[in-house]
C-alpha cells in the first residue's frame, strides 16, 4: 500500500482529467465534480481553500469591507 494523496472519493489523483471533466480542477487537485463519488460542494469548497491559502501566503484579505469601498475616502 502506498502512502500516494487520493481524491474525496478515494481514487488516485489524475492530473490530466478524462474526457469531459474539469481540467482546471483536474490540473489543481487531482479530480473535480463530474469524477465518480465527488459531489459539487466538495470541489467548490477544495476551491475556497486553494484561494484562501493563497491569500495566506501573500497576506492579502479574502474579502474586502464591502461597507467601505475605495470611493469613500
Amino acid at each position: 500500500m502506498t502512502d500516494a494523496p487520493t481524491a474525496p472519493n478515494g481514487r488516485p489523483l489524475d492530473h490530466t482529467g478524462p474526457l469531459g471533466h474539469w481540467r482546471s480542477a483536474h490540473r489543481v487537485h487531482g479530480w473535480c465534480a463530474d469524477c465518480p463519488g465527488i459531489e459539487p460542494w466538495a470541489e467548490l469548497m477544495a476551491w475556497r481553500l486553494r484561494e484562501d491559502d493563497l491569500h495566506a501566503a501573500t497576506g492579502t484579505p479574502t474579502t474586502t469591507d464591502r461597507r467601505k469601498g475605495d470611493r469613500d475616502g
